[in-house]
């Protein structure tokens, strides 16, 4: 449905124009591009995990969501779908090629891959140009929002400058604070916007014990991963949710039920796909606990 509704917005010509260069974003009629990029993000990630055969139109299908994303012109989520993209469209030409003519072949199609995305980038530098300032200036993060130039409160559409404001109140925290945070959602009433970088937000609202558990987090699933045994699926899981982490270094989709389901999605086919011996076994924990098996009947 969200599909078809950014369908008929681009047929319709109802488009949302928010960014200062002149940009617009088919989104179908929802209120803010980071929501419903996250969806088709999802679409990307859902039919780059499908195999070859399993259903019709396949490439078609993956190729529609890419350009819907483009339409979406949310950079941070161009920017994480980026490395799933390249895989998907490398496995298909390897798949389609004899043994033989894997080394000439792959090597032309790898080369016409880096320079479709070198002309893209082109096409599209002014959406991109931020970013290689914000590289050339990363000491701006920690800068003071009032030291903050006309030009640099600019950089990111103003996200750097948001950063800053957190990022500053957490330094001049009293201990307590630096370590628990300021607790959920604490930003509203002191801050006019929210941080645009997850990262920065929970360093804000549950300081750095909260940030370093959604980092033990995200290294847990990344060294689960390298256990699977499938290649395939342990590179595509990998390259997504390195993406989707880069993603939330410049919004929150976390923050949505659209980046949370992306997020389970993702948690569940590492879980779904660890060998058995590997998996630890709840029903073992609950009727030591409880006393009770789930699966017997004698739950009340």
């Amino acid at each position: 449905m969200p599909v078809m509704l950014q369908v008929f917005s681009f047929l319709l010509g109802e488009v949302k124009a928010t960014e200062a260069d002149g940009s617009a974003s088919y989104i179908g009629g929802y209120n803010h591009e980071a929501a419903f990029s996250m969806i088709i993000v999802s679409f990307i990630f859902v039919i780059g995990l499908t195999e070859r055969g399993s259903i019709k139109f396949r490439s078609t299908l993956f190729s529609l969501a890419v350009f819907l994303l483009i339409l979406v012109n949310y950079r941070t989520a161009m920017l994480a779908v980026l490395p799933t993209v390249a895989v998907f469209y490398y496995n298909l030409i390897e798949q389609r090629i004899r043994p033989s003519q894997k080394v000439s072949v792959m090597t032309i199609v790898s080369m016409v891959i880096i320079l479709a995305f070198m002309a893209l980038s082109i096409t599209m530098r002014e959406r991109f140009a931020d970013i290689g300032t914000l590289i050339s200036n990363l000491d701006v993060v920690l800068k003071a929002p009032i030291y903050f130039s006309e030009a640099e409160k600019d950089i990111m559409s103003a996200r750097v400058y948001i950063w800053s404001f957190y990022i500053n109140a957490f330094i001049n925290a009293d201990l307590l604070n630096q370590l628990f945070g300021f607790g959920p959602d604490s930003w509203r009433g002191v801050f006019a916007q929210y941080a645009h970088n997850t990262f920065v937000s929970y360093l804000y609202e549950y300081g750095l014990l909260g940030l370093l558990s959604f980092l033990l987090l995200c290294v847990s699933i990344v060294f689960q991963t390298l256990t699977l045994s499938d290649s395939g699926l342990k590179k595509l899981l990998l390259l997504s949710f390195f993406g989707f982490m880069a993603m939330n270094m410049a919004t929150m989709p976390l923050w949505n039920i659209e980046g949370l389901i992306f997020f389970s999605l993702m948690g569940a086919l590492v879980f779904a796909n660890k060998p058995n011996k590997q998996r630890k076994a709840p029903i073992s924990s609950i009727e030591k606990v409880m006393g009770i098996n789930p699966t017997q009947g004698n739950a009340i």
